[in-house]
This record gives structure tokens, sequence and C-alpha cells, in this order.
């Protein structure tokens, strides 16, 4: 129903584009931002390369070396190694030789994998990425496809550089290259995509939205595609004022609650806030008589 008091038009009329700017900039602020604090981690002051200017640069360099690593660890990890402990031991090498390329990936890797990464973003053993953001920016980039990809992951998981305008312009870069079985490099980079949208451009997250329903679709035990779908939906519904994509926003965001693994309260809240200012939404557009079919 439409308000005719044009006092009260206005009041709502700003309310509502305060609501939709929220709802656009929330819904995606969580798949943008990185998961974890990590300025315990990282010195106050880092030159430009070693922050971001990096992910300028090509990643067309040599990946023998950096996927033999991952099949080393790969295959430790497989015989029943703690990759906690096999973190640690690189991490004492790595600092010894900070130079070293290629020993900041193997640390790098297995603190990736030891970060419990496999069972739910935000990874519980957080700590143990510490330090291996600003590692890898310590050698000469050694511009190889496996060294940028993890270091861009890291960075995502556990750098205050993540959000940075240049990481997401690499993460769009990366992932057209991400192969079919790389959930991380999807993930992320459908993340970075995401950042491209706006009011004015819907076009972002209408890509985002196919290429998360095919990410949930290859990986189906992983929660995070479910709590993406409710985000790029609620942005999609904020934008179009069409009820469809509020509809499976809140679809998405219950079906996500209910698969929520224990631990991860702060989803939750983040999550049960999303759905109260879709709702809130709604209402704003139905009494505005701006809702679209």
């Amino acid at each position: 129903m439409r308000i005719k008091d044009p006092n009260k038009q206005l009041v709502l009329g700003f309310s509502t584009s305060a609501l939709v700017l929220g709802v656009v900039a929330f819904s995606l602020l969580a798949q943008r931002l990185p998961v974890f604090s990590s300025s315990l981690c990282e010195p106050q002051r880092m030159s430009t390369y070693s922050a971001i200017g990096w992910a300028k640069e090509p990643f067309d360099g040599d990946d023998a070396p950096y996927k033999a690593i991952k099949r080393e660890i790969d295959a430790l990890a497989a015989k029943g190694n703690d990759t906690s402990k096999l973190a640690a031991l690189y991490k004492n090498t790595a600092q010894q030789t900070p130079k070293d390329a290629e020993a900041q990936f193997r640390w790098g890797y297995a603190a990736f994998l030891a970060s419990d990464y496999v069972r739910h973003i935000p990874a519980n053993k957080s700590q143990v990425l510490c330090g291996v953001y600003v590692a890898m920016g310590q050698p000469k980039n050694p511009q190889s496809f496996e060294y940028t990809r993890l270091r861009f992951i890291v960075g995502k998981l556990y750098s205050r550089y993540g959000s940075y305008r240049q990481m997401n312009e690499l993460g769009i870069r990366l992932l057209n290259k991400a192969a079919k079985d790389d959930f991380a490099l999807r993930y992320f980079g459908i993340n970075a995509l995401s950042t491209k949208a706006s009011q004015q451009n819907s076009e972002p997250l209408e890509r985002c939205l196919k290429l998360t329903l095919e990410l949930q679709k290859d990986f189906p035990k992983r929660t995070e595609p479910i709590r993406m779908l409710g985000g790029i939906n609620s942005s999609l519904f904020a934008i179009t004022k069409k009820t469809d994509f509020a509809d499976q926003a809140l679809q998405y965001y219950q079906q996500y609650l209910q698969i929520l693994p224990l631990g991860y309260e702060e989803w939750r809240k983040y999550v049960e806030r999303s759905i109260k200012e879709t709702k809130m939404l709604k209402e704003s557009y139905n009494q505005r008589g701006e809702l679209k079919s």
C-alpha cells in the first residue's frame, strides 16, 4: 500500500535508501573482507609491493617446484602426519631462509592445510596462518600461478590487505584459471568478483550467482556456498526490487542456519542480521509499491 502523506513518504524514502545501501554493502561485506584479524601478525608498515603491489604482476612463471611441494605435503598428510606440526617445522626453515620462495611456499601450504579450512570458513585454527602472508612477500616474486594462488588465498583468509582493490582484481584474474576441483580459489574468486557490483550495475552479481550455484553443485558438503547464495540474492533484491530474489535469499539463509557447524556464532549472527535486513527492505519496498515480480 502506498503512503500518501508526502512527509511520511519523504522519511520513508530516506530510510529506504539507507537500507538499500546497507543491505548491498552488508550482504557483500562478509564475502569480501578477510576472515581473521591479522594486526598482530603483520608489521604496521610494509612496502606497497610487499603488501599489494605484487598482485598486479603476471603469474605465468614455473609451477613445477610448487606443484611438487604440494604433492609432497599432501602425501605426508594422507599418511596421518599432523599438518600443524609440519607447518611449525617448515616455519622454522622459512624464517631462516626468508628469501627462499620454495621455503615460504612450503610453510604457507602446510599452514593452509593446518588451518582447518577444509571444514569451514573461517578456520578454527586461525593462528597457524599468522605471518604467512608477509613471509610469502619476502622472496622475489616467482610469478608462478601456484605461488600467486596460495598467497592470494592466505591474503583473503588472514591479512588486512585481503579486501584491497588490487587483491580483488587479482582474484578475478585467478578465477578465470581456477580448476573445477579448486574450491578455495573459486570461492574467493567469486568474492572478489562481487566487489565489482553496485546499485547501478548488478551484472557482476548475476555472474556471481551463476558461479556460486555451480560451486554448490560441485561441493555439496560445503556450507559456505549456501551463505554466499543468500548474500548474493539479498543484494540482487536490494538493487532490482524483485521479490524472487528476496525469497531466495531468505530460503538460503534459513538453510544455512540449519547446517551451520557448532562454534561459528559470528556467522550465525551475520546471517540472522541479514535475514532481518532483507525482511525490512522487502516491507519498505512493499509500502512504497515498488516490489517487482
